[in-house]
């Protein structure tokens, strides 16, 4: 049966009713998705009054659903769908059926899974008769009404608008559900098949019809159009903020009465228009609408006189988006949103606090309702580090009827999209380079002085202007310490970096920060705030070179003498005690400075657990400093793990830097270049460990258990993934009991512990574990480049740099951004972790996955140049893992002119190794200072780059975000 009236015109895409196949045959067109799943799970049956219908069922009685698909032909972009069908189920008061409209996205590359969208995704539960549908949210919301019986026909008929995301539902032919929104509405292209999971179900008279659209609507990602650019202009006069709208004072503002549907179309009503400017240190902002009838202008004469407490939501009337990263910075932009009534409320990104300054004013005339708004830009800047181009866009929310939600440029699917507002450029200095100031600190930092640099840049400050730099440091929520020094701002435009000292009385844990004045109270920059233990000086630091030994013979202890010098002619005692505090061993040897090596013999000591006592003694045997570290002797085993002690691995007796995925597929993890995979024993981690020991893929598993200790691939124990600290910061109790088990069960294998990115959780759990980690998810929106790095520094920080720090690495791409990761900023993520530091580099997100509430299967999953970069930038660091966990000595590190160009020095088999990294999305040109001759230097990652080296220096210009790791010619 056809619909009338405009259906009558449609395109037959799939109709049958069965008649015209044998019994027992397996219908044309049609497949079977689920795994295990037989040719006989769906088959022609003759029981419908003589006829044929299409029989769904597990074979042999087996339980579960059997999931059906049948595709549509091609891609039906656009326009409307209509799914009619008739259903039966047999003797069924339990079990789901779940009907759904898939869009094909296509495999990364030939042979892997194929990435799916999900159109109306409908659950019908027979237990209790009712209908859900997944939001868009990835949640399952009720519909009400329409309740099927078993062993009894229904007419189900589902009308999907491809155009707009949203979809009806009939049954029997009554509605149901109406214009609910699909499960991925903002992503959704075209429908390539209906997919039909359930169980003993019988179909028939199956028909697909389609209505071509009238405008196409617009792909998503690369192929959407790139944000408009406008200019904001500069007023004569400051607005007077009263709402009226003088239009001589905006004279000169950017205008528009252009405004868009979020999908893109021109929205018509109700009329609105809106004036973007700036006046000396303020942007301002003013919008007038018209409302589409009297009844729409008289509810907002009602709105416009309630008065609502401070911080009441109001979000759906009038809202202001503003970036000052123009979306290079992820969730940096400010939120505003005000009703008719100047009730207002803010945010910095989605839900967190902003704490900014700015104004509202609105006016209600006879036939329309206007707001100014004015916003300083110190409030906005101090967000992030403000771009030369902003991005903002104006929106009307649905409370105003007419086309609904509208912007001055659409953001296909979520006002919340900044990669899609409009780029906002004629900015004055005061907004696109402000004075700003980071933080840097000397390490170690000891007692009696702490030293630290602020490094000042910005144009808006002329070159002369007396200025005074202030460091403050805080410990326990107290000042404990802070220092001032004047100095005269240089060129304006330059980094210019000021040097401080500060007394410091005690060691701990303290929180530091820098600001900038002038001659008034409030500071014109501020630093953010930087994490840096202290030290007392002249204490002693000691790292074995192994953090256990089996067939080792000699152990070796590194010790470092904080904040003071050693005298020429000191020496170093060694003793080594059991539990009892009786001496096994002694011995003394003579150093020349710090850091310095001594030797302990291993063949006179039993196996065990011993503390190593170090004196550093001067003339006639005068005590300078002492320490004890532990020292621990064990079996040897085939599949023991060593931490060494500049924390990379040994396994084999050899340096390992695990590169690990959180998956169970090992064809995958070795063909992308992995060496590990993390995930839970009894999944498809040990159902294909044969794969494991053919690819040589090391394990990390979950829970830690006494049945795989022995196993020749375990790497070590995943303990938590981003366990939370406890209301005073400390790590909760089940953590560290969890650990303590594995140590017990498994003393040969690490135990890991990964962290959400920030400060509290990795103060909480550092030291806990063997290894720790976080999760610098640098792309939500846009690549933030500087945050893998300041991520890896952070847990180089709180771990005093004790501890291997493996940080797992963005493979998936969340909901609402088209675009990132691309392949650079995945690259970019990879060498920024390897030079700042880490000790190893996972991946999440990699398999697909459509399930998560901020995620989205976009990423390498389905983007065959994501995939392509991820497997040859992974075999590059593979290839290169030699030369980034070698520990042969430096004879000195290179360095940079320019602080925007990360440095890294490596020698392995006595060939010097300077790894360079771009950290901005700009051209970089830097003079690296490089501990060697004149010769030929190559780039190793690309192999057509080379540089010349003269007298120890050489020039270099890095493109946006360009990694670049030079060693002289074979």
């Amino acid at each position: 049966m056809r619909p009338g009236g405009e259906w009558d015109r449609a395109e037959t895409v799939y109709h049958s009713d069965f008649q015209q196949a044998f019994a027992g045959a397996f219908p044309g067109r049609w497949r079977i998705v689920s795994h295990g799943n037989t040719v006989r799970s769906l088959v022609i049956g003759r029981i419908r009054d003589g006829g044929h219908v299409l029989f769904i069922t597990n074979p042999d009685g087996e339980s579960g659903n059997v999931s059906v698909a049948l595709p549509m032909g091609h891609k039906l972009v656009g326009g409307r769908l209509c799914v009619q069908f008739d259903m039966l189920r047999l003797d069924e008061d339990s079990g789901t059926t779940h009907i759904r409209l898939i869009d094909d996205r296509g495999p990364a590359d030939v042979g892997w899974p194929r990435a799916e969208e999900h159109g109306p995704f409908l659950t019908y539960r027979w237990s209790d008769a009712q209908w859900q549908y997944g939001t868009w949210t990835r949640e399952m919301a009720d519909l009400p009404g329409g309740a099927l019986e078993a062993d009894r026909w229904h007419r189900i008929a589902l009308i999907a608008d491809i155009d707009e995301a949203a979809f009806d539902l009939f049954v029997d032919g009554a509605a149901v559900a109406e214009a609910v929104d699909f499960k991925d509405h903002s992503r959704f292209i075209g429908a390539d098949e209906l997919r039909i999971d359930t169980d003993r179900t019988l179909l028939d008279n199956v028909s697909v019809l389609y209505l071509p659209g009238k405008n196409q609507r617009e792909r998503i990602g690369p192929e959407r159009p790139a944000p408009p650019t406008i200019s904001a202009g500069q007023l004569r006069d400051a607005p007077k903020l009263d709402g009226r709208i003088d239009e001589r004072l905006w004279h000169g503002a950017y205008h528009t009465d252009r405004f868009f549907t979020l999908l893109g179309p021109p929205s018509k009503e109700p009329r609105t228009e809106t004036w973007i400017g700036y006046h000396g240190e303020d942007l301002y902002v003013a919008v007038r609408l018209w409302p589409v009838d009297a009844k729409a202008m008289d509810e907002i004469r009602e709105q416009a006189r309630v008065t609502h407490p401070p911080g009441t939501r109001v979000w759906g009337h009038f809202e202001i988006f503003i970036d000052p990263s123009a979306a290079t910075r992820g969730d940096k932009y400010v939120h505003l949103a005000f009703d008719a009534g100047g009730n207002r409320c803010d945010e910095l990104g989605m839900g967190k606090h902003w704490g900014g300054t700015w104004q509202v004013a609105t006016h209600v005339e006879r036939e329309f309702l206007s707001a100014e708004v004015r916003v300083p830009f110190a409030s906005l800047t101090a967000v992030c580090p403000p771009e030369k181009v902003w991005s903002i866009n104006v929106c009307r929310g649905g409370f105003f009827g007419g086309d609904g939600n509208a912007a001055i440029a659409p953001t296909y699917g979520n006002f919340h999209a900044n990669i899609h507002f409009p780029r906002l450029d004629g900015l004055p200095p005061v907004a696109t380079s402000p004075t700003r100031c980071v933080l840097d600190l000397a390490q170690p930092l000891t007692t009696a002085v702490g030293k630290a640099r602020l490094i000042v840049s910005g144009e808006d400050i002329p070159a002369g202007t007396e200025l005074r730099a202030t460091v403050t440091a805080k410990s326990g929520g107290k000042v404990v310490a802070t220092h001032a020094t004047a100095f005269t701002r240089g060129s304006s435009g330059e980094k210019q970096a000021v040097s401080i000292e500060l007394p410091l009385d005690a060691p701990g844990d303290y929180y530091w920060k820098g600001e900038i004045s002038a001659s008034g109270p409030a500071p014109i920059a501020e630093s953010q705030t930087v994490f840096g233990p202290v030290s007392a000086a002249g204490t002693l630091r000691l790292r074995t070179d192994l953090n256990y030994y089996t067939h080792e013979t000699t152990a070796r202890v590194r010790g470092t003498l904080l904040g003071r010098d050693l005298p020429d002619d000191g020496s170093a005692i060694l003793e080594v005690s059991d539990s009892a505090g009786e001496t096994l061993l002694s011995a003394k040897c003579a150093i020349d400075g710090s850091p310095f090596v001594a030797s302990v013999p291993l063949q006179e000591l039993p196996l065990g657990s011993f503390s190593l006592a170090v004196r550093i003694v001067g003339e006639e045997s005068r005590e300078i400093a002492h320490a004890t570290t532990p020292l621990i002797r064990r079996l040897a085993k085939a599949n023991e793990v060593k931490i060494r002690w500049d924390n990379f691995l040994i396994v084999e007796s050899r340096p390992f830097f695990p590169i690990f995925f959180y998956t169970g597929d090992m064809i995958k993890a070795h063909e992308l270049g992995a060496n590990t995979v993390l995930g839970r024993h009894g999944s498809w981690i040990t159902r294909n460990m044969s794969l494991a020991h053919r690819f040589g893929l090391r394990l990390i598993l979950w829970p830690p258990s006494a049945e795989w200790a022995d196993n020749p691939l375990l790497l070590g124990w995943y303990m938590e993934d981003e366990p939370k600290a406890t209301a005073d910061g400390r790590p909760q109790q089940k953590i560290i009991d969890m650990v303590a088990a594995a140590r017990e069960a498994s003393p040969y294998h690490i135990s890991h512990i990964n962290l959400s990115s920030g400060w509290t959780d990795a103060l909480a759990y550092a030291g806990v574990s063997d290894t720790i980690g976080q999760d610098p998810y640098a792309c939500a929106g846009s690549y933030r480049e500087k945050f893998v790095g300041e991520s890896t520094r952070v847990m180089h920080q709180v771990t005093r740099g004790r501890q291997p720090v493996f940080q797992v690495l963005q493979g998936f791409h969340f909901k609402g951004d088209d675009h990132h990761p691309t392949p650079r900023d995945f690259r970019h993520a990879v060498y920024s972790t390897i030079i700042h530091g880490a000790h190893g580099i996972g991946f999440w997100g990699l398999d697909l996955r459509n399930g998560m509430p901020h995620e989205d299967i976009r990423g390498l999953g389905s983007d065959p140049k994501l995939w392509q970069e991820f497997g040859r930038v992974l075999r590059a660091v593979r290839r290169l893992s030699p030369v980034i966990t070698s520990d042969e000595p430096v004879p000195g590190p290179a360095g940079s002119d320019n602080d925007e160009v990360a440095v890294m020095t490596k020698v392995w088999k006595g060939k010097t190794y300077i790894w360079l990294l771009n950290m901005t999305q700009q051209q970089q040109d830097a003079t690296i200072d490089a501990p060697m001759s004149t010769e030929v230097l190559l780039n190793r990652i690309r192999p057509d780059g080379r540089v010349n080296l003269r007298n120890g220096k050489f020039t270099v210009t890095l493109a946006p975000l360009q990694p670049m790791v030079l060693a002289r010619e074979p």
